[in-house]
């Protein structure tokens, strides 16, 4: 998802011409996959943290929700990103383990 958002963004802003990368730009699309792929693991542990609970909301209620959810996605997920890929992490490891 951080690949494929990035790539819009990058063509976005500086078009179709591919030939003339500069460190910036590289530096762009590093920051641009990670923040972006932090959204992902900011959205997983939001989910978690909320209650599970279904919330009756207008439908301008929602999109309020879903916007600001949106955003503190991306704050949560710039810290859990290294945390969730750690434990995925170690969870194959532990899976390679076993003997079947």
């Amino acid at each position: 998802m951080g690949l494929i958002i990035t790539f819009i963004l990058y063509k976005m802003t500086f078009g179709d011409d591919f030939s003339n990368y500069t460190s910036k730009d590289l530096l762009f699309i590093i920051s641009g996959l990670y923040v972006y792929s932090g959204l992902v693991s900011g959205w997983y542990t939001l989910n978690r943290i909320t209650p599970q609970v279904f919330l009756f909301l207008p439908l301008l209620g929602w999109i309020i929700y879903f916007i600001a959810k949106l955003f503190l996605s991306f704050a949560v997920g710039f810290v859990m990103l290294p945390v969730r890929t750690f434990r995925n992490i170690k969870k194959i490891n532990q899976l390679n383990k076993i003997n079947i």
